[in-house]
C-alpha cells in the first residue's frame, strides 16, 4: 500500500512582496574574465526602469584571474543592478546556494557566465513579472507564478543555433497546473535555462547544491517541480547557451573524466523522491511520469557514458549504479529500466553500436 504523498508546503506570498527587485539573477563565474563581459554587457542595455528592479550577482568562485576585476567594473558603473561577491572556490552549486540565500529579488534565475540573456527578451519576462505582481496587489485573487517558463537557444559553435520552445508542451501566456500540460517525450523537458522560479519555492523545497560538482544544473530543474502549483509559459527567446567548446563541462571528453559526478547527481535525484509515493494518484500523474521520464534519461546518459568507458570499473559502477536504484524504490528501478534507451542499453551491443547508440543519445537529450 502507498504512503500518503509528501506535503508540499507553499510560503505565504505576501512575506515576498516587500522589495523592489522583482527577480535576482545569479552569475557564478570561476576564471571566467574571457566571457563574461559577454555575459554581463547585455544588462547595460536596459531602460532605468528595467534595472532598477533587477539584481545581478555576480559570484566570482575563487577565480584566478581577473574575473573579479571585470565584476567590480560593472558594479562600479551599475551599482542599482550589480552586485558581487568573491568567495573561496566551491564549484557552481555554490555559486547557485549563494544567490538563493542572499538575494532579494522576487523570482530568481541562474546564468552560466559563459552564456547570455537576450536584452529584448528580459526587458518583456520583467515587464511581465512586474504587471502580474502589481495586480496581485490590486487583487489577491489574481495569481502570481510559482514558476515562469521562457524559451533558450543552444548556440552550437559547430552547428548554429536552435531554439528550445515549449509551445508544444505547455499552454501559452496562461496559467496552468503541471497537469494540464501536454506529455514531454523524449528529448523535451525542463532545464535551468527555461525555468524562472518564485525564490520561496527553493526555499520551501530546501533546495541546496552540491558543492565542488558539474551537472547540479539537474538538481535545480528537478526538485523544486513538484512545489510549483502555479506556472506560466512566456515565449520569449531569453537564454543563450553556447555548446561546443572543448573547455566545457558537457564536452564527451571532459564529460568521462567527471562521470562519478554525474553518477553522485544521478543519486541525488533518485533520493528526491519516491515518486509513485510522494506522488501518487491520478491528479499526479503527469508530474510523476515527467520526473521518471526525467530520472531516466540521466541513468542512461550515465550507463552509456560508463559503456563508453568500457573497463572493469565502469562496469562495476554501472552495477552498482542499478542496484542503488533498485535498493531505493523497485517500482521506480522497474519504470526506468523499461524505458525505451535503457532497454536498448541492456542488449548485446558491439563497440560499433554503442558508439552509433552514443550519438543517438547525445542529439535526444542534448547533453553535449
Amino acid at each position: 500500500m502507498e504512503k500518503e504523498g509528501r506535503e508540499f508546503k507553499i510560503t505565504d506570498i505576501q512575506t515576498e512582496l516587500v522589495d523592489n527587485k522583482i527577480l535576482t539573477i545569479a552569475v557564478p563565474a570561476y576564471n571566467a574574465a574571457k566571457f563574461l563581459p559577454r555575459s554581463l554587457e547585455p544588462f547595460t542595455e536596459l531602460d532605468q526602469a528595467a534595472k532598477e528592479s533587477l539584481e545581478v550577482i555576480i559570484v566570482n568562485d575563487g577565480s584566478k584571474d581577473n574575473t573579479a576585476e571585470i565584476a567590480q567594473q560593472y558594479v562600479d558603473k551599475y551599482p542599482e543592478m550589480f552586485k558581487v561577491v568573491n568567495k573561496e572556490n566551491g564549484g557552481h552549486g555554490s555559486g547557485v546556494n549563494y544567490g538563493m540565500q542572499h538575494g532579494v529579488g522576487m523570482y530568481y534565475y541562474v546564468l552560466d557566465a559563459d552564456d547570455w540573456l537576450n536584452p529584448q527578451a528580459l526587458t518583456l519576462t520583467l515587464d511581465k513579472l512586474k504587471a502580474m505582481r502589481k495586480a496581485f496587489l490590486q487583487d489577491s485573487s489574481s495569481p502570481l507564478p510559482d514558476l515562469l517558463l521562457v524559451d533558450y537557444t543552444y548556440e552550437n559553435i559547430e552547428e548554429g543555433k536552435n531554439r528550445i520552445s515549449l509551445k508544444r508542451q505547455v499552454p501559452v501566456e496562461k496559467f496552468f497546473q503541471f497537469h494540464e500540460s501536454k506529455s514531454f517525450t523524449q528529448g523535451t523537458y525542463l532545464t535551468m535555462h527555461s525555468m524562472i522560479y518564485r525564490r520561496q519555492i527553493l526555499h520551501d523545497a530546501s533546495l541546496v547544491l552540491p558543492e565542488h560538482c558539474f551537472y547540479v544544473d539537474n538538481l535545480l530543474a528537478y526538485i523544486p517541480l513538484p512545489y510549483c502549483r502555479q506556472i506560466y509559459y512566456l515565449p520569449v527567446e531569453l537564454y543563450h547557451y553556447e555548446v561546443g567548446r572543448d573547455d566545457q563541462s558537457v564536452n564527451e571528453n571532459n564529460f568521462i573524466k567527471r562521470i562519478d559526478q554525474q553518477i553522485r547527481v544521478t543519486k541525488l535525484l533518485t533520493q528526491a523522491y519516491h515518486l509513485y509515493s510522494d506522488l501518487p494518484g491520478k491528479e499526479n500523474q503527469k508530474i510523476r511520469q515527467y520526473l521518471m521520464h526525467y530520472l531516466a534519461a540521466m541513468y542512461t546518459v550515465s550507463v552509456v557514458h560508463l559503456i563508453m568507458i568500457d573497463t572493469p570499473e565502469a562496469k562495476e559502477k554501472i552495477r552498482d549504479l542499478w542496484y542503488f536504484l533498485q535498493t531505493f524504490d523497485k517500482k521506480m528501478y522497474a519504470a526506468v529500466r523499461r524505458s525505451l534507451p535503457n532497454v536498448l542499453l541492456n542488449l548485446p551491443l558491439g563497440n560499433k553500436a554503442i558508439g552509433m547508440f552514443y550519438h543517438v543519445v547525445k542529439k535526444i537529450f542534448k547533453f553535449n
